[in-house]
């Protein structure tokens, strides 16, 4: 089996995995936590149905940084690795970014 290949079956899972982040924020009842691993408390949420949802958009959006590669990745494996590389190092920050902005806009502490 040609390498691209292998390496396009685990951006895939990859990406299945984001994409299942985000149907699990979208379907969870309670409010999701982020992977710091921090409890989110409902009371600490004006609206979680709200705040799951742009989590869900946020974990949906991101498995586009495994997706894109896998375009690239028949024609040019460097090119598709720098892709993931600086579309990953760019990713986790944005990731991280938007996270904290929907704690800001959905907190019950003020904003």
């Amino acid at each position: 089996m040609e390498l691209w290949i292998v390496l396009n079956l685990l951006l895939l899972m990859m990406a299945l995995l984001m994409v299942g982040i985000g149907v699990w924020a979208l379907t969870s009842i309670g409010p999701i936590n982020f992977w710091t691993g921090q409890k989110v408390d409902s009371a600490a949420i004006t609206d979680v149905r709200g705040y799951n949802r742009a989590n869900a958009k946020m974990w949906c959006v991101f498995s586009i940084v495994f997706i894109i590669p896998m375009f690239i990745m028949p024609f040019n494996i460097r090119a598709a690795a720098g892709v993931f590389s600086i579309g990953l190092a760019i990713g986790i920050g944005l990731l991280v970014a938007a996270h904290g902005r929907i704690r800001q806009r959905y907190s019950a502490y003020g904003k």
